[in-house]
């Protein structure tokens, strides 16, 4: 789902030129694509394969933690 800049910034609780600077880092890193919309008002942002293939990753990582936090625990705790 791609957000404008100013969507992302009223989500991060930021204001839109911290957004914009968040937004242009991580299109540095290959993270997230910036295109126009249809509008051609704002730019929308959406995750690159990159940035999705992160959240998958993260996705694993938390699922393997919290199999080891109810080994370790239990499942109830």
């Amino acid at each position: 789902m791609a957000r404008t800049g100013s969507q992302l910034a009223r989500r991060m609780g930021v204001t839109q030129q911290a957004a914009s600077k968040a937004i242009a880092e991580l299109v540095r890193l290959g993270v997230v694509e910036v295109k126009k919309s249809p509008d051609r008002r704002a730019k929308e942002v959406r995750l690159s394969p990159r940035g999705w293939q992160g959240v998958e990753y993260a996705r694993s990582a938390r699922a393997r933690i919290e199999k080891k936090l109810a080994h370790h625990v239990g499942k109830r705790r």
